[in-house]
């Protein structure tokens, strides 16, 4: 799941605030912003939503979009797991896929990349904290 595309991460957090509230849009417009090629729509649908999700500081009405546009998605699973601080986290992914993109359970915000190799998800990374930095070595 890792940015195919040089998108600047204000860039996706305004495309976020402008999801509409069709979820077909919603996917086109995240395939439109994370290009893809050989994946099938199901798996470019879930790769480019994402990334959404991975956004910081992400608008909670287009998060909340693309969540639900993310459930449209065939076959979508998702599984009660941990990250990587053994939080508990809703891990979720596509039928036959063994990677687990990883939500925190409280919050919904992305928590990290998992696998379900692993009982509580072999933990591939995880967010311990986020900030909105406003220059070079300064956080707001």
């Amino acid at each position: 799941m890792s940015p195919s595309s040089s998108a600047v991460p204000h860039e996706a957090c305004h495309l976020l605030a402008e999801l509409p509230s069709d979820l077909e849009q919603v996917k086109k417009r995240a395939r439109a912003f994370y290009p893809g090629e050989d994946e099938t729509t199901a798996e470019h649908d879930f790769r480019a939503l994402s990334m959404l999700a991975l956004s910081y500081h992400a608008d909670p009405k287009g998060l909340a979009s693309v969540y639900r546009a993310m459930a449209t998605i065939p076959g979508i699973e998702a599984v009660q797991t941990q990250d990587g601080l053994n939080r508990p986290a809703i891990g979720i992914h596509l039928p036959g896929e063994r990677d687990l993109l990883l939500l925190n359970a409280q919050t919904s915000q992305y928590a990290g990349e998992g696998s379900l190799d692993s009982p509580a998800g072999f933990i591939v990374t995880a967010r311990a904290a986020a900030a909105v930095v406003d220059e070079k070595g300064r956080r707001s």
